[in-house]
């Protein structure tokens, strides 16, 4: 079961961020799918271009929410334990 099964990322916060860096992989992707360009010159270029898009910023919004549910996750899990027969 994975981790993270039932967190869901809210992208209010860093829709610009996400809208700038879906551009990005829209424009690169197709090129460096398709093998039409150099990809040790063109990741880098997109790597380059997603960071300035504001892929970090996605990144750590993303991680403090998933932080936070995780959180709060583990902590209805614990008050579970003191419901009326679940422990057996």
């Amino acid at each position: 079961t994975s981790k993270t099964l039932g967190f869901f990322a809210d992208s209010a916060n860093v829709s610009g961020q996400l809208g700038a860096c879906t551009n990005v992989v829209a424009e690169y992707n197709p090129l460096l799918s398709c093998g039409v360009v150099d990809p040790d010159k063109y990741l880098e270029k997109m790597l380059t271009a997603l960071e300035k898009s504001g892929v970090n910023e996605i990144k750590a919004e993303f991680q403090r929410q998933y932080d936070a549910w995780r959180s709060n996750y583990f902590q209805k899990i614990g008050e579970c334990r003191y419901v009326k027969g679940f422990n057996s």
